[in-house]
């Protein structure tokens, strides 16, 4: 979940992921396995299975049971008596602990500082630049089907065994690495200056559309197994929108865009090496 102010009452059998201004998680939840939080705020009424790994500048997990570690880096930490930790609490040095002494704790590990020192996440700021840039990739995901209307058809025949997948993966790496050299090489040569010059721009334009389309088919893929339509522009929505607020997740941002990037661009490498 992602959001400005986050209440969660909700049976979650497996990991949580949330992520906002504030997180409240009601008494009325069930967290199966482990909870990834990260908010100014966060507020746990519900006990949690395995671990709890939150980043805040308050915690607090008054009356709850943790059956695993809880790993908090925040600058305030709240507990009671009713509190129970199984595994290790680890904490930062500096942080204010209500209850420490009252709680029931296996183990405790004291880091020197933060992992997260000295960077500063607004969260509402963040959440506003990436719905702007899911907007605008909406957009030109539109156009470029409507200019182009083959795109469709071209993307709803990629193969996604797992095979084909990897196989994608590795045109795009190669594309990511060797045209830039290329045109590079082309430009300094003096004749081919312009052939590079050309090509260089359709690389960089080819890495902006690389998410987009990595965004429709993650889009389609939804639509047709969820929601058994395949309506173009709610998978171009679904998909760009789904790939833009992964990218508030601290743990999943780098890695949903690099496989987002290459998967593209060996989707714009299948699409050349057709219509050559």
């Amino acid at each position: 979940y992602a959001g400005n102010i986050l209440t969660i009452n909700t049976n979650i059998s497996k990991d949580l992921f949330a992520a906002g201004s504030s997180i409240n998680i009601g008494s009325n939840a069930s967290i199966g396995r482990d909870a990834y939080l990260a908010a100014s705020a966060i507020k746990i009424n519900a006990d949690i299975n395995r671990d709890l790994r939150a980043t805040a500048s308050s915690v607090d997990i008054s009356g709850i049971t943790i059956s695993g570690n809880a790993y908090i880096d925040a600058s305030e930490i709240i507990m009671d008596e009713n509190t129970v930790i199984t595994g290790t609490l680890s904490y930062i040095k500096d942080t204010t602990i209500e209850g420490l002494d009252k709680a029931s704790i296996g183990d405790k590990e004291i880091k020197e500082k933060s992992e997260y020192e000295g960077i500063e996440i607004n969260f509402g700021t963040s959440l506003y630049s990436k719905l702007i840039s899911a907007i605008a990739g909406i957009i030109v995901a539109i156009v470029l089907f409507y200019m182009i209307p083959s795109t469709k058809k071209k993307l709803d025949e990629t193969n996604l065994e797992i095979g084909s997948i990897i196989s994608n993966f590795g045109k795009g790496l190669g594309v990511l690495i060797i045209i830039p050299i290329v045109s590079i090489i082309a430009a300094i040569t003096g004749i081919f200056t312009p052939l590079g010059l050309i090509v260089f721009a359709l690389y960089v334009i080819s890495i902006y559309l690389a998410s987009i389309l990595s965004g429709y088919v993650i889009g389609r893929v939804i639509m047709t197994n969820v929601f058994k339509n395949d309506n173009q522009y709610l998978s171009i929505i679904i998909g760009i929108l789904l790939i833009r607020l992964l990218g508030l997740v601290p743990v999943l941002s780098g890695l949903t865009t690099s496989l987002c990037l290459l998967f593209g661009l060996g989707l714009i490498y299948n699409f050349t090496k057709k219509q050559k």
